[in-house]
């Protein structure tokens, strides 16, 4: 019976476990179907915004063309130059009539330009079998530089005195996309954070109210056993009391052997250990003893004294709610009281003291 509980046990854990793991599988799968998303649509959102800002700039530049006497692709490289922030992930194109003029960096290089001729499509190989065909005014592509990178081009095309220029912003893909995916990845490693965080404080809340109950639960049953045993001493007290005067003489002490053996075994631990016993043997075998022990403890009745003849050659005393100095008093009273009525008997009776833990016969 206890294997097959066992077994029981170990198939319902195995089966918890199982279960967490797939749980733990499914968030896993769904953080990274959510990452992938994120990244795809972050990236939309920041090459349209990126198509945005080169637009303004080429609009900016157009104004500022009708304000001075500089050409328009001079402004405008102007403006790149002073206003555009570049780094080794991201930098920043101007063509004209799909000739790169200009190029900016993070070292502002422009020496490139020689070594490719100046081609926007030598520099700037898109990925797309579109090109640079741009719908409207513009858009995005992926495209691999010089560098044999793949990168985002965002692209805005302006004609300006029927001259076609061509304004990009190219960002690193792998840069990019990993930046984007951290951020998303940090933000879940947070959000799980703080909710293990909260599931953990709330957790150890609830067990500390849950252990302050049982205790509390705990405290109450002990005072309630306690009460109970209180209440069940008095009880067996009670019985010992009406047991002793249903059953015997209130002017006799001498009890059956049975009797005594029934109220022995309806005593509480409690009573046990506040019950000494006494036990007079008798040494020589003459019938005269027995005769005088038995008639002297008929005679002899203190209140909850309870005697018997134990066995062929002892008799039996018990002493409730007594103590040891009560016992050694009992035998010193029984011995004068029988000097005075039967006589010394010297060493014909023995009589010793039993501790309450002390079983019968134990003594020899």
């Amino acid at each position: 019976m206890k294997r097959i509980v066992k077994d029981d046990n170990t198939a319902k854990n195995g089966r918890i476990l199982l279960s967490v793991i797939l749980f733990c599988i499914l968030i896993f799968v769904l953080v990274v179907l959510d990452i992938d998303n994120f990244t795809k649509n972050s990236i939309a959102v920041y090459t349209a915004s990126q198509e945005e800002r080169v637009l303004d700039m080429m609009y900016s530049a157009t104004e500022i063309s009708e304000l001075n006497t500089q050409s328009y692709d001079t402004n405008l490289v102007e403006m790149i130059k002073s206003n555009f922030s570049t780094s080794s992930s991201i930098f920043c194109f101007v063509a004209k009539d799909d000739q790169i003029i200009f190029l900016k960096d993070d070292n502002t290089t422009l020496s490139l330009l020689d070594k490719y001729s100046g081609k926007l499509e030598d520099v700037i190989r898109p990925l797309d079998k579109e090109g640079f065909r741009i719908e409207g005014h513009s858009g995005s592509l992926r495209a691999k530089l010089y560098d044999h990178r793949d990168y985002y081009v965002s692209v805005a095309s302006y004609t300006y005195d029927n001259v076609n220029y061509k304004l990009g912003i190219c960002s690193r893909e792998y840069y990019l996309t990993t930046k984007m995916k951290m951020q998303l990845l940090l933000l879940h490693v947070y959000t799980y954070l703080t909710l293990i965080i909260i599931a953990f404080i709330s957790l150890t809340f609830f067990l500390l109210q849950k252990t302050k109950k049982d205790r509390l639960k705990i405290n109450q049953l002990e005072s309630e056993t306690a009460n109970s045993r209180l209440l069940i001493d008095k009880l067996n007290e009670d019985i010992l009391k009406i047991t002793i005067n249903k059953t015997s003489n209130r002017t006799s002490g001498l009890l059956a052997k049975d009797l005594v053996e029934s109220i022995i075994h309806n005593l509480s631990e409690e009573q046990k250990k506040q019950t000494f016993k006494v036990c007079i043997k008798i040494q020589a075998p003459r019938q005269e003893l027995y005769t005088n022990v038995a008639a002297q403890l008929d005679r002899f009745y203190v209140d909850n004294c309870i005697s018997c003849l134990w066995s062929e050659n002892e008799f039996l005393v018990l002493l409730p709610n007594s103590s040891y100095r009560d016992a050694k008093y009992f035998i010193q009273v029984f011995h004068q009281q029988y000097v005075i009525s039967f006589g010394d008997y010297q060493e014909d009776i023995l009589m010793y003291v039993m501790l309450p833990e002390e079983k019968i016969g134990d003594r020899i």
